[in-house]
């Protein structure tokens, strides 16, 4: 995943699945990639307190600790997985199989 993170900036985040030699671990190439970006914030209240920061981040971690699995980021590495081993499906593969590499950084 590349991205491009400022919090003041809206960032395109691009999750990318590499295809890897499970022998020698060289590159094979690109098996599937998504573009996509975050959801904007809202600022925080002006003259917001300690306390009340504290309770608006709890309510936000308990919504996103049950938001759907599919809505989450976490479920792009498995849809990566799919994609790919839909691509995949049906093919010869050789001995060692296809190692794919899915990496995320900000």
């Amino acid at each position: 995943m590349v991205s491009l993170y400022h919090k003041s900036l809206k960032a395109l985040v691009l999750h990318s699945s590499l295809a890897l030699d499970p022998d020698f671990g060289q590159p094979l190439g690109l098996l599937w990639e998504k573009l996509w970006h975050r959801q904007h914030k809202a600022s925080p209240p002006p003259g917001e307190t300690s306390t009340a920061k504290k309770k608006r981040l709890k309510k936000e971690r308990l919504i996103a600790k049950n938001r759907a699995f599919k809505e989450k980021e976490s479920y792009r590495w498995v849809e990566a997985f799919q994609k790919v081993n839909k691509l995949f499906k049906g093919l010869e593969m050789p001995d060692g199989g296809l190692l794919m590499h899915c990496d995320s950084c900000l």
